[in-house]
C-alpha cells in the first residue's frame, strides 16, 4: 500500500519578498543545510577515507569512494546557490541601511533580481560596490569555483557556452564545506 502525504501548509510567496534580505538570508541557510547533509553524508567520508588509504586501496574502497564523490557537483550546486543568496541579502541590506532606491537594484517587473548581475557571477556580485566587502585571494578562487558549479559544472557534463573553461578543475577539498561556511557567516 501506498504512503499517503498529505499537503505541507507553505507560507505564501510574494514578489515583495524579493525586497527583503531576510528572505534571500533564509534561502541561503536552506540551501546550505541541505549542502551540509551531502557533505557529512557522502563528502566527507569520502575525503577522508581516500586520505586515510593512501598507501594502498582495495578495489571495493575505491567503488565505495567513488561512489561517495559522485555527490560532489550537488554539494557545490547548492553551497553555490547559497552563497549567491547570501551576497544578494547583503547587497539589499546594505541598501537598504543606506537610504537608496531598492528599485535601482532590483526590477520585479523583468524579474531581474540585481541589476547588472549576469549568470551566477558570485565573483561580480560579491565585487558590487553595495556589497561592501573586500575579497581575499583565497575567497576569489572559492566564488570563482562554486559559480562554475552552479553555471554548468554541477548540472551539466560540459560547459552550456563555448567559451567556457573546459580544462576547469572539478576539485574537491576537505576544507570546502568550511570555506563556505565561513564566507557566509561573513557576510
Amino acid at each position: 500500500m501506498a504512503s499517503i502525504v498529505t499537503k505541507v501548509k507553505r507560507p505564501p510567496v510574494t514578489f515583495d519578498q524579493a525586497r527583503d534580505p531576510d528572505a534571500w538570508r533564509k534561502v541561503s541557510q536552506r540551501l546550505l543545510d541541505s549542502a551540509r547533509l551531502i557533505w557529512r553524508s557522502h563528502l566527507d567520508r569520502g575525503l577522508t577515507g581516500y586520505a586515510s588509504t593512501r598507501a594502498g586501496r582495495t578495489p571495493e574502497q575505491e567503488a565505495a569512494f567513488a561512489a561517495d564523490m559522485q555527490h560532489f557537483g550537488a554539494f557545490f550546486v547548492l553551497a553555490g546557490l547559497a552563497v549567491e543568496n547570501a551576497i544578494k541579502a547583503r547587497l539589499l541590506r546594505n541598501v537598504l541601511a543606506s537610504g537608496a532606491v531598492i528599485n535601482d537594484l532590483i526590477d520585479l517587473d523583468n524579474a531581474v533580481w540585481i541589476k547588472g548581475s549576469r549568470g551566477h557571477n558570485l565573483v561580480e556580485l560579491a565585487r558590487r560596490s553595495e556589497a561592501r566587502l573586500i575579497l581575499s585571494e583565497g575567497e576569489r578562487d572559492l566564488l570563482e569555483r562554486l559559480a562554475r558549479y552552479v553555471k554548468w559544472a554541477g548540472r551539466y557534463p560540459f560547459p552550456n557556452h563555448k567559451n567556457d573553461d573546459l580544462a576547469f578543475r572539478r576539485t574537491t577539498r576537505d576544507r570546502d564545506l568550511q570555506d563556505i561556511e565561513r564566507f557566509i557567516a561573513r557576510l
